[in-house]
C-alpha cells in the first residue's frame, strides 16, 4: 500500500512540474462540453408506425384482427400492449400464434401483423360421459356431444349442435354471429328440445315416473364485455308438456304454450372450465314467461349461481352458491328446478329433489397430487373432497336454514388423455350414497 501512495505522489509532482506545457495542449471548456455533447448516447426510444398492415391468411376478415389492436398509425410503438392484444386475438382460436414486424414504409415504420391459417382446423368434436349407481337398482348415464365450426364466415361466426342422450336427452343448435370487428355485440337465434326424466323419489325408492319435454325456437342478443363477462337477453316460443309413466293417475299431463324472455349477466374469469385454480364463475338470470302470441302461462324467476375458485399452494378451494328463487305464477310441472347428484348434495339420485324454488351451498376442495404437468402428456392427478348443503321449496314457501339436507363427496380426478376424468363416492344424510363417474365435465 505504502509503494502505491509515493508512486502516486511521484507522478502528481512531475505532472505539476509539466503544468505549462501541458496546458498548451488543453482545449477551452466551451470546446470540451461542445465535444461531449457530440458524443453522448441518446436513450433509445420506440418507432413511430406509420401505417398498420395486415398479412391476413386466416379465415376472419381484416377487420376483426385489427379490430383487436389497439395500436394506432402516428403513435409511438408499445411492443407490450401489442403482445397482449395479439394474445386475445390467439384464444378465440380462429389463428395459429401470430407475429408481428417492422417494415420502411413510404410514412416511416410500418408495424406488419401475420396472420396464419389455424393449422389444427377449425371443426372440432367434444364429448362428455357421465355414470351414476346407488347399488340399489338406480343408476343412470348421460352423454353428450358438441360438433362446432369456428369462423364460419368472415365477420367470425360459429355454429354449434349439441346432442344429449340418457336420462337427460336434447338437441340444440345454434348460430353466433358477432356484429361489429371487436366482437362486442353479438346476435344468437337457437332452436331446441329437451327430454328428462324426473322420477318421485322417497326414501331412495322411486315412485313413480315423469317426463318432462320442452321444444321451441328463440333469439338472443348481447354484449362482450371484454373478456371477462357478458350481458344478453332473449326470446323464445316453444311448448312444454309433462307426462306421468308411472304410476299412470298420479298427476294430470300438462301441455303449456309458452313465451318467454329473459335477461343474463355473466362473468367467467376461471382459468379452467374444469379443474379451476383461480378467477370467479357467475351467472344471473331474470327468466320470464308471458301470455303473449299464444303463451299460456305467467311466471318469474331469478335464478343465479356462483364459483369462486382460489389457490394456496397446491390445495384449490372453490366455494360456491346456487339458487332459484319463483317470483311469480303457479307450481306448473315444467317449471321445477332440481338438486341431487354430484356436488349437488352427492348422495342423492340426480335431480332426485324438485320444486320451484331452491338453494344450494358447496365446498369443492381438491390438492393437486403432481404439480403443473404437460397435460395429456404427463395427466395431472387430484385428490378432493366437497361439502354441501341444500333443498329445494315449493312456490311461496320461505327457504330457510334449518330445512337444508347435508351432504358430501370425495374423488379423484385427472387430465387424462380422452378428457378431464373424476371419480367419487358420494354421500348424504339419511345413509345415501352414490358411486360417480364423469369425463369430460366440469363442475354440474
Amino acid at each position: 500500500g505504502d509503494v502505491y501512495k509515493r508512486q502516486i505522489v511521484v507522478g502528481e509532482t512531475a505532472a505539476r512540474a509539466a503544468l505549462d506545457r501541458l496546458t498548451g495542449l488543453s482545449v477551452t471548456p466551451e470546446v470540451w462540453e461542445a465535444w461531449r455533447d457530440g458524443h453522448r448516447r441518446e436513450p433509445s426510444r420506440d418507432p413511430e408506425i406509420g401505417a398498420i398492415r395486415v398479412r391476413n391468411r386466416s379465415p376472419v376478415s381484416d377487420k376483426i384482427v385489427l379490430g383487436r389492436i389497439r395500436q394506432r398509425p402516428g403513435k409511438p410503438l408499445d411492443a407490450d400492449a401489442l403482445i397482449e392484444d395479439l394474445s386475445r386475438l390467439y384464444v378465440l382460436d380462429y389463428v395459429d400464434p401470430i407475429t408481428f414486424d417492422l417494415e420502411a414504409g413510404p410514412d416511416g415504420v410500418d408495424l406488419v401483423i401475420d396472420v396464419a391459417e389455424r393449422r389444427a382446423g377449425l371443426t372440432s368434436l367434444q364429448f362428455g360421459l357421465s355414470l351414476e349407481e346407488d347399488f340399489r337398482g338406480g343408476s343412470g348415464y348421460v352423454f353428450d356431444t358438441r360438433l362446432q365450426r369456428l369462423a364460419v364466415n368472415h365477420a367470425g361466426a360459429e355454429w354449434r349442435a349439441d346432442l344429449k342422450i340418457g336420462r337427460q336427452s336434447g338437441f340444440r343448435t345454434d348460430f353466433y354471429q358477432p356484429l361489429d370487428a371487436r366482437l362486442r355485440w353479438f346476435v344468437d337465434p337457437f332452436v331446441y328440445l329437451d327430454r328428462r326424466q324426473q322420477y318421485v323419489v322417497d326414501d331412495g325408492d322411486r315412485l313413480a315416473e315423469i317426463v318432462l319435454q320442452e321444444y321451441g325456437a328463440g333469439f338472443e342478443i348481447g354484449r362482450n364485455l371484454g373478456n371477462w363477462g357478458r350481458i344478453a337477453g332473449s326470446v323464445t316460443r316453444g311448448r312444454s308438456t309433462g307426462e306421468v309413466l308411472v304410476p299412470e293417475e298420479l298427476i294430470p299431463d300438462e301441455v303449456n304454450d309458452v313465451t318467454g324472455w329473459n335477461l343474463s349477466f355473466g362473468v367467467d374469469t376461471l382459468d379452467d372450465p374444469v379443474w379451476p385454480t383461480a378467477g370467479l364463475y357467475a351467472d344471473l338470470r331474470y327468466v320470464r314467461t308471458e301470455t303473449l302470441l299464444g303463451g299460456e302461462t305467467e311466471t318469474a324467476d331469478l335464478i343465479s349461481r356462483v364459483d369462486w375458485a382460489l389457490t394456496a399452494g397446491r390445495l384449490t378451494f372453490v366455494p360456491g352458491v346456487q339458487g332459484a328463487l319463483a317470483l311469480d305464477g303457479g307450481d306448473e310441472l315444467f317449471r321445477t328446478v332440481a338438486l341431487g347428484g354430484e356436488f349437488r348434495l352427492s348422495g342423492l339420485e340426480p335431480a332426485e329433489l324438485y320444486g320451484q324454488q331452491k338453494f344450494l351451498a358447496r365446498l369443492v376442495t381438491y390438492y393437486s397430487l403432481t404439480g403443473p404437468t404437460l397435460g395429456v402428456l404427463k395427466p395431472e392427478w387430484y385428490v378432493g373432497v366437497s361439502l354441501e348443503a341444500g333443498d329445494v321449496f315449493a312456490d311461496g314457501d320461505p327457504i330457510v336454514a334449518n330445512r337444508l339436507r347435508t351432504a358430501g363427496s370425495v374423488f379423484l380426478g385427472s387430465t387424462s388423455v380422452l378428457g378431464p376424468l373424476r371419480i367419487g363416492y358420494g354421500f348424504a344424510e339419511g345413509g345415501r350414497h352414490r358411486v360417480y363417474l364423469a369425463l369430460g365435465r366440469g363442475l354440474p
